[in-house]
């Protein structure tokens, strides 16, 4: 298992995951995509596919937000 930042080029990968794990519309996803200056993304790899996701989104007074937390099913309970 493997944790690491998202690369920009993996962010088809990250809408997919997105978009198995919660009901939002894509074009939701594609606008929250887009501002990706707002946003790092973490990303846990297992067995080398990307199994899971969390967005950090920084605020004005120095805290991090955590925004959709989200793991695919065929790679949930896995420890």
């Amino acid at each position: 298992m493997k944790i690491r930042y998202a690369k920009t080029t993996e962010i088809p990968i990250l809408k997919n995951i997105w978009l198995k794990c919660f009901e939002d519309k894509s074009e939701y996803i594609d606008l929250f995509l887009s501002f990706k200056k707002y946003w790092k993304a973490l990303i846990v790899e297992h067995d080398n596919p990307i199994a899971s996701m969390l967005f950090i989104i920084p605020t004005a007074d120095n805290f991090w937000y955590l925004y959709a937390i989200a793991t695919l099913p065929h790679q949930r309970q896995k420890g």
